[in-house]
């Protein structure tokens, strides 16, 4: 009856990646969707990104299309109506971070102090299923 009584760094020791990719091939197998998700979204669009530096032709695609480097950054930043562009989005921005952050908080705290629990429970049930 004199069993060894392992210590948790003892077992940290004997679990290798192998070993543990063996045991949770599963859990592995579920992180790949948000990886490919995070690959196509952040990764996939910049070979896209290219075409601000050109004269871009849909027709002519990617290698008949006239190279202007820089061009195209300098009339947009030089263009009479730029300053009133980026105010406004910025503007746009802040009253849209102003509404949308208070607005859940205030709708949580009214449907909180609602008498009848069933109508609170399909009124937080529906919306996400919309």
């Amino acid at each position: 009856m004199s069993q060894k009584v392992r210590h948790p760094k003892d077992l940290r020791a004997t679990t290798t990646w192998s070993k543990a990719l063996r045991r949770d091939w599963h859990l592995y197998l579920l992180l790949l969707i948000p990886l490919a998700l995070v690959f196509i979204f952040n990764y996939a669009a910049y070979p896209g990104l290219r075409m601000v530096f050109m004269d871009y032709k849909p027709a002519k695609g990617y290698a008949g299309s006239n190279w202007v480097g820089w061009a195209t950054f300098e009339k947009v930043f030089r263009d009479k109506d730029f300053i009133r562009a980026l105010k406004n989005s910025i503007i746009f921005n802040l009253s849209d971070l102003a509404m949308s952050f208070p607005v859940p908080i205030i709708l949580a705290l009214i449907l909180n102090e609602l008498r009848f629990p069933r109508f609170k429970k399909v009124t937080q049930t529906i919306p996400p299923v919309l």
